[in-house]
């Protein structure tokens, strides 16, 4: 994409709406110019009182990188992106608000499965496979006893070699 000195680079932030102290907050950043997704510009993510959240560079192919912080403190936090590049204006993100909420619970017996009856244990699953995955939730401050239906939702998340 020829650079422009005259636009601004379009930047959009999304990251996990709730993470467990002491755990991975990861947030995505994706920036386009002239409706083109842009590789080369420097990210900055910052909270909303300046401190730097994390910082990255975005890929030629989607335009887009990703910052992984460890929360270790309990709270409501708001952070927002910047992206620049040489020949272009800077691109400031929409805000993001996150919790990071206290850990109180523990998942155990996690098993993965190739098949919807859970009868067949697999580790080995490759792109567009299907998996089946099976837990239990412990309350770690009530002797470690199960919490049956207290997760509502899962989400797969890419390891960090993979594209954003």
């Amino acid at each position: 994409v020829p650079r422009d000195t005259t636009s601004t680079l379009q930047t959009t932030l999304s990251c996990f709406d709730e993470v467990i102290e002491n755990h991975e907050q990861s947030c995505s950043v994706h920036v386009t110019g002239l409706g083109n997704p842009i590789g080369g510009a420097t990210v900055n993510i910052y909270y909303d009182n300046n401190v730097l959240f994390g910082t990255c560079t975005t890929d030629s192919i989607s335009g887009g990188c990703y910052v992984n912080k460890i929360e270790n403190t309990i709270g409501t936090y708001t952070v927002q992106a910047t992206a620049s590049l040489s020949g272009w204006h800077d691109g400031v993100s929409n805000t993001f608000t996150y919790d990071v909420l206290r850990e109180r619970y523990n998942i155990v017996n996690l098993k993965v499965f190739n098949d919807a009856a859970f009868t067949q244990e697999d580790y080995t699953f490759y792109r567009g496979e299907d998996m089946y995955v099976s837990f239990e939730s412990v309350d770690t401050e009530n002797n470690n006893v199960p919490v049956p239906d207290l997760v509502s939702q899962v989400t797969l998340v890419r390891d960090r070699k993979s594209v954003v």
